[in-house]
């Protein structure tokens, strides 16, 4: 039987159907314990030593820190379901620095312990020098993937070892990182030591002492194998000449500037650059100033990716211009990221973009309704991940959704709740259409500004038609604890419910822990002080399980 468990384990891929065969029994555990190649830990909940003691075979390690960045809107808690399906409230408030733990115990563990570890991954952690000394000296020469993304508290010093004793890297991220820059000589020490970088990103981390001379010194020592670079946008495109000569095989860019993006030189701009050339296979492009399409739109054919996010114009109507006419030049556009789109613009997705496949905008300005939407649901059939800002949404346009859109797996939307109300049910049968049409759906995130939206009705068509769901994010949805209870009922693949300023009591929230079993953890922000306090004393001396995700 033994046997039989090891030959099959190994086509067992998805996380959940590993979690699913581990407790069939012992025997099952003690297979998955022992050929689990990847986890993910939420320093939260895990120790070192428990994990070592159950997984000491991974390859792959990513520790993870605070899931909800505390915000300016008020206090977050999070309710985390342990391993024997009792709650345990973590104020963000009063207590924040539970989230950040001491990453140093998991170091010196890799150190010492996973002995065929080569994926390390940091997301939104504390990271110190030290530690990543540690890490280098003794895992360097193992290590072929380090990604610290959104991580703080350490310094090019620390990066220095990184650059000396890792010198086999395929990939190093730093995106989103808050770091001290002292000096670029951790970027040469990396260019000399590796010859075999596959994605070397550092976008948004804010870099601007490197020498450009390292970065295509990195191209030249990599130039077979390097696909993806990122980059801060301090740098300027004349300067990286000598770097696209040397990344033949780039796919992917991000970042750099053309001149100082001064209207009154973009003639003189346009004559400098006009013998300047990016790399054949580009695919994957990130812009930073909407003025720079007039020197891609000679690739802008090749493109598949764009992302424009962090793109900023004070003249709102003109950036939409610029998104407009820089759509029209990408046909092949897949993916779009873009911190705001106008209903013009959907329709230009619509009419130039058929292949398109993920679209993420997020617009706080509201500015796009059903009618963008009916647009983009008419001709970008494909359509796997949609996320949108809606100042206003119709019953129709959800039912469009569900007709047209077959392959949606990832939907988020925030919508405003004008002209709209529970009593028209408008949302409650436009959520259940949609949910009967996109039977594909995963994740799904409904968003109001207020309540009023959705009713406990509409929460229960969530339950009985999300049979797909895994994750669920609900603000200013539902009426009473009736809603999250006919949630309950459903939903039954549900692992991760996060819940934002909705009217749910402790009482709710003991019913849909108890009827969901799927379910891992949930967050709750927003919540009732009173709800808070009774969670915490019906669990007076919890005992912190580990909770791993894996």
């Amino acid at each position: 039987m033994d046997t039989v468990f090891d030959c099959v384990v190994h086509h067992i891929h998805e996380a959940s159907d590993r979690n699913s065969f581990s407790l069939v029994s012992r025997t099952c555990y003690d297979v998955d314990a022992k050929t689990r190649k990847h986890i993910t830990v939420h320093l939260c909940y895990a120790t070192p030593l428990r994990c070592r003691q159950r997984f000491p075979f991974i390859e792959s390690l990513t520790l993870a820190g605070n899931p909800i960045r505390r915000s300016s809107a008020g206090i977050g808690y999070v309710v985390f379901v342990n391993l024997a399906g009792n709650p345990h409230i973590v104020d963000l408030g009063s207590n924040p620095c539970n989230w950040d733990h001491n990453l140093t115990p998991w170091v010196q563990e890799i150190a010492t312990s996973f002995k065929l570890l080569n994926v390390v991954r940091f997301q939104i952690l504390d990271v110190h020098d030290s530690d990543l000394e540690l890490l280098a000296r003794t895992r360097g020469e193992k290590l072929k993937v380090l990604e610290i993304d959104s991580c703080s508290g350490f310094s090019t010093d620390g990066l220095l070892y990184i650059g000396k004793y890792c010198t086999d890297l395929r990939i190093l991220s730093l995106e989103n990182s808050s770091i001290s820059e002292k000096d670029g000589e951790w970027l040469h020490e990396l260019a000399l030591h590796n010859s075999s970088i596959e994605s070397l990103n550092f976008y948004k981390a804010g870099f601007t002492k490197f020498d450009v001379k390292d970065l295509a010194l990195v191209a030249k020592n990599c130039s077979q194998s390097l696909v993806s670079v990122k980059i801060s946008e301090h740098y300027n495109f004349i300067d990286l000449v000598e770097f696209f000569s040397y990344a033949v095989n780039l796919e992917d860019f991000g970042g750099g500037r053309f001149g100082d993006n001064n209207a009154l030189d973009v003639r003189a701009q346009r004559a400098k650059y006009k013998d300047f050339k990016l790399p054949p296979n580009l695919k994957y492009l990130a812009l930073n100033h909407m003025r720079q399409k007039y020197f891609f739109r000679p690739f802008a054919h090749l493109i598949t990716q764009l992302d424009t996010q962090f793109v900023y114009d004070r003249r709102h109507r003109h950036h939409h211009l610029r998104q407009h006419s820089l759509i029209e030049n990408c046909p092949n556009l897949e993916v779009l990221y873009t911190p705001s789109i106008s209903n013009e613009g959907m329709e230009h997705l619509s009419q130039y973009c058929k292949n398109l496949r993920k679209l993420y905008a997020m617009d706080r300005r509201g500015a796009l309704t059903d009618k963008g939407l009916f647009a983009l649901a008419l001709g970008c059939s494909q359509l796997e991940c949609l996320h949108i800002n809606l100042s206003c949404i119709t019953f129709e346009a959800m039912v469009l959704i569900g007709i047209n859109l077959k392959n949606l797996s990832d939907l988020s939307m925030v919508l405003g709740t004008k002209d709209v109300s529970m009593k028209d049910s408008v949302i409650d049968n436009g959520i259940r259409t949609l949910l009967i049409g996109c039977n594909k759906l995963e994740r799904l995130s409904i968003c109001f500004q207020k309540l009023g939206g959705l009713s406990d009705i509409g929460l229960g068509y969530i339950g009985r038609f999300g049979c797909n769901l895994r994750y669920l994010s609900l603000g200013y949805a539902g009426e009473s604890d009736a809603g999250l209870v006919e949630l309950s009922f459903g939903c039954p693949k549900l692992q991760n419910l996060v819940i934002n300023d909705c009217p749910f009591s402790k009482e709710a929230f003991d019913v849909f822990r108890c009827n969901v079993p799927s379910l891992r953890y949930f967050q709750v922000q927003g919540m009732p002080r009173h709800s808070r306090y009774l969670l915490e004393e019906d669990q007076p001396n919890f005992k912190k399980d580990c909770l791993i995700k894996v």
